[in-house]
């Protein structure tokens, strides 16, 4: 399955931005959050989202 990552201020349910790139697979998008955290320690939160992908027929 296929992610997208949205990113949410700290304790707060406000979108900061999200991230465009599709990660292909759960571990990669699991590890691009882990990269993110590195980054930007304890400033915000990361949410996987499943995105689906619509074949053009």
């Amino acid at each position: 399955m296929n992610y997208k990552i949205r990113v949410f201020q700290v304790n707060t349910n406000i979108e900061a931005f999200t991230i465009d790139t599709i990660f292909k697979g759960e571990e990669v998008a699991e590890q691009a959050i882990a990269d993110l955290e590195t980054l930007y320690p304890n400033q915000y939160e990361y949410v996987k989202v499943p995105v689906s992908t619509v074949s053009k027929a």
